[in-house]
């Protein structure tokens, strides 16, 4: 076996190697070749080459799975600037690349809770596909996906369906059933019909997401693990807790060994399995539970990301119904702070945190 001598070789199989190990979930391992790939073509090619843009692209991603979001967006920035400044008309390649650094940093602004400058970068990504590479099924599923997460987000729950279905069509058609592009969809469409509360309905989506990924992957995949807690989601929803429960804990299991304690996917599992606590009156579990996914979502989004809005509206349900008005009333109104900073009127999450508000208000005023 020889090994070439050439840099960008070189720089080229530690882009791969970062991005092989970015798919099997290997975040941490990921980073080291992808900075090293980052400063050999900034030496060989320049700092503004579209190669360059690719390998932020890619690092800012990893980045953003390891919920480094300020260190991802300084890439995904740097990247979207660079494609901007090369123009278009450069080819299909080209522009593969200006449309992913779109889609890449879109996605972080809506893991980052910034939903309308993720819509705005995303459909612009989504255009550019369906413009300059419609035929390309994986580029167009990804744009399609993508804008239709946020969708969900935002509340516009038909717009993301719509997106959603035309990217399950043609990856199913492409790819067959079974591949793991097409259990992607199924997550988010068991994860939609979470958001809308028909939870009967998402249940076949999700389980179809875990079965395939599984079969696919192995029961250590953290994409795996992301199936699981999503079905459990649902389970506990349709007071199916028992089992929602294994689920929950496999899951965080696997988050944990795999990104550490202080991680997203760790701080979800925390806060839903309090609400199970929660409804089998385990009192210190589930205060304990909350409390911990509040740190970290708190540390790792800052103190105004909806998703630290709805750990705080759970725990004032939560310090409600132990009838502790105070923490409850505190913890209402500091969801509502966030919320409607961040999300639109009418959107579902910020009408229930008024209403139980509102309804803690209603029932102090009753008993005194």
């Amino acid at each position: 076996m020889t090994t070439s001598n050439d840099p960008l070789d070189h720089a080229c199989a530690l882009h791969d190697r970062s991005m092989d190990a970015r798919e099997e979930g290997r975040f941490t391992d990921a980073l080291a070749p992808a900075l090293e790939a980052l400063a050999l073509f900034e030496e060989h090619e320049g700092p503004e080459h579209p190669d360059v843009a690719n390998v932020l692209n890619n690092l800012g991603t990893v980045l953003a799975e390891l919920a480094r979001y300020d260190e991802a967006e300084t890439y995904l920035r740097r990247s979207v600037d660079i494609m901007e400044a090369l123009g278009s008309g450069h080819g299909p390649a080209i522009e593969m690349i200006r449309g992913q650094s779109m889609r890449a940093l879109g996605d972080l602004y809506r893991m980052m809770g910034r939903y309308r400058d993720a819509e705005r970068l995303l459909r612009s990504s989504l255009e550019l596909v369906e413009r300059e590479m419609g035929d390309d099924v994986g580029e167009l599923s990804s744009a399609l996906n993508n804008l239709a997460i946020v969708y969900k987000y935002t509340g516009e729950f038909d717009r993301a369906e719509e997106l959603y279905q035309r990217a399950l069509a043609m990856l199913s058609e492409r790819f067959g059933e079974e591949s793991v592009d097409v259990a992607t969809i199924y997550h988010n469409l068991g994860g939609l019909e979470h958001s809308r509360g028909t939870f009967a309905k998402g249940e076949p989506f999700a389980r179809k997401a875990v079965d395939i990924r599984r079969a696919a992957l192995g029961d250590d995949h953290p994409a795996v693990a992301a199936d699981m807690a999503a079905l459990a989601g649902i389970l506990q929803e349709l007071d199916r807790t028992d089992e929602a429960v294994d689920l929950y804990r496999r899951a965080l299991a696997t988050f944990e060994r795999t990104f550490g304690d202080e991680h997203y996917e760790t701080a979800v599992n925390l806060n839903n399995l309090a609400a199970i606590h929660h409804s089998r009156d385990e009192v210190v579990d589930a205060e304990r539970c909350y409390t911990r996914a509040l740190e970290i979502k708190e540390k790792i989004l800052g103190p105004m990301h909806p998703d630290v809005g709805l750990t705080l509206n759970n725990i004032g349900v939560f310090y409600a119904s132990l009838g502790d008005v105070e923490r409850a009333a505190e913890s209402y109104r500091r969801a509502l702070a966030i919320f409607e900073a961040t999300l639109d009127e009418g959107h579902p999450k910020l009408e229930v945190c008024r209403r139980n508000f509102a309804d803690l208000v209603d029932d102090r005023a009753a008993g005194a």
